[in-house]
């Protein structure tokens, strides 16, 4: 199997930037909303490697879920 070209676009959300993730990269490494993904850049190839944040590659986290992504009471 050669390789896939995927264009990714790049949006503002309030003070972030975020990235879409095309269906194709989520299904091949079982992403879904709200997981997180590490991107490590090797400069001298000029590529980015992503690969699925397991949450037990953390030796000091307590577990307990996402403090970032609670309600902040917003009205939708």
């Amino acid at each position: 199997r050669g390789d896939v070209l995927v264009v990714v676009k790049l949006h503002k959300q309030h003070t972030s930037v975020v990235m879409t993730v095309p269906k194709l990269i989520c299904k091949a490494l079982s992403l879904s909303a709200g997981d997180y993904v590490i991107m490590s850049d090797e400069f001298r190839k000029g590529t980015v490697v992503l690969s699925k944040f397991k949450r037990e590659d953390i030796k000091n986290g307590s577990g307990k879920g996402n403090s970032d992504r609670k309600n902040k009471g917003r009205r939708t």
